[in-house]
């Protein structure tokens, strides 16, 4: 099977792109594909928001993706900001 990378870079505010990428990655992950999700630039915003935000459209997608192990990391130098 192949290998796919995701990575999130939207702000915060359209939850749609990262949603779909977080599908995309479940559904990959279905079909057997090697899949890390990866949050850079604003969409590191997206992990607090998720964490503490169970009211968010978003959160079934995050938490699937999540127990999955498919994130791969979040840009450390973008978090601090």
């Amino acid at each position: 099977m192949a290998k796919f990378a995701s990575v999130i870079n939207s702000a915060p505010g359209d939850p749609a792109p990262m949603a779909n990428n977080l599908e995309y990655a479940s559904n990959l992950d279905d079909g057997g594909h090697e899949v890390a999700v990866f949050f850079d630039g604003q969409g590191t915003q997206w992990i607090p928001e998720l964490e503490g935000d169970t009211d968010s459209v978003a959160l079934e997608y995050y938490t699937e993706v999540r127990g999955r192990g498919l994130i791969g990391g979040a840009c450390g130098y973008c978090t601090s900001f």
